[in-house]
């Protein structure tokens, strides 16, 4: 009798520990995957960091650019300076300039931009001109020459009255 005894402890210890190994495993089973969605939150974090990082890097690149093209498309508050700029370079050419502007000078272009249309008469000679259009080049706006008319009734060295038309593309919310 205390052979069965002993063999009943036994198979009851056996079972015990049966019960414990399973009870182990399923707990072991579920903070294992609460590790591997640990791990993947933070593999997730982690390249949204690099996401920012690289974000903020092409921000500086993006404000840098804004800046360009804010002073390349003027507001309504620069254009009296675009103008005064205008005035600034022909008198440096040598040329005599006068700005005029027609009734719609505001023109909308294809893809949301618009630009604005007007008129020089410039009085000067063949090359006071060349150097007042080099000026426009230079300058940080996007200006460009529609439309060039030159009569030179004392040749090309002398007085030459010439007319362009330009055109400076500005802000689309003019």
């Amino acid at each position: 009798m205390k052979l069965r005894n002993d063999w009943i402890i036994l198979f009851i210890f056996i079972l015990l520990q049966l019960g414990c190994l399973f009870y182990l495993s399923k707990l072991i089973i579920a903070k294992t995957d609460l590790l591997l969605e640990a791990k993947h939150k933070l593999k997730a974090y982690e390249r949204k960091d690099e996401s920012l990082a690289q974000l903020q890097q092409d921000y500086g690149r993006l404000e840098k650019d804004i800046e360009v093209l804010n002073q390349a498309l003027p507001d309504k508050s620069k254009i009296v300076g675009l103008i005064n700029q205008i005035e600034s370079e022909a008198s440096s050419s040598g040329v005599m300039a006068k700005i005029s502007f027609g009734q719609q000078s505001i023109q909308s272009e294809t893809g949301g931009v618009k630009s604005l249309v007007f008129n020089v008469t410039l009085k000067g000679s063949y090359y006071q001109v060349i150097s007042f259009i080099k000026s426009l080049e230079k300058m940080p706006q996007v200006i460009t020459v529609e439309k060039m008319n030159i009569q030179s009734p004392a040749g090309i060295e002398g007085e030459n009255n010439v007319t362009l038309i330009l055109k400076c593309y500005i802000d689309p919310d003019f």
